[in-house]
């Protein structure tokens, strides 16, 4: 393994750094060997889980986003309307808006 290590080819090909590592695994102790693969698992579960959360995260993110921007636009058309004379009521069917977002809406 210390001829291994004075290779000067392993930091051009990846797989080279990769063999290295197994190679050090396999000096490891029973012991250093267990607290290796449990410490190798918890990160493999937080990354699982840090994935999982950030998928959510997004997707929530992108459905209020989209929330947020029919609003916009329901405001947008009820200003409007209210602009050009029509009826609360109209408005308020046009946008899914309620009368007192109507009223305070200013044209």
């Amino acid at each position: 393994m210390s001829k291994f290590k004075s290779f000067p080819f392993k930091k051009e090909k990846p797989i080279f750094k990769e063999l290295e590592k197994l190679a050090d695994l396999s000096n490891f102790s029973d012991e250093e060997r267990r607290e290796y693969e449990d410490s190798l698992e918890r990160h493999r579960i937080n990354s699982l889980i840090f994935d999982a959360c950030h998928d959510e995260g997004y997707e929530e993110g992108k459905i209020e986003g989209i929330r947020q921007g029919i609003r916009q636009e329901f405001l947008s058309i009820a200003k409007e309307l209210k602009a050009k004379g029509f009826a609360v009521e109209v408005i308020m069917k046009s946008t899914h808006l309620s009368a007192v977002e109507i009223e305070k809406l200013s044209v």
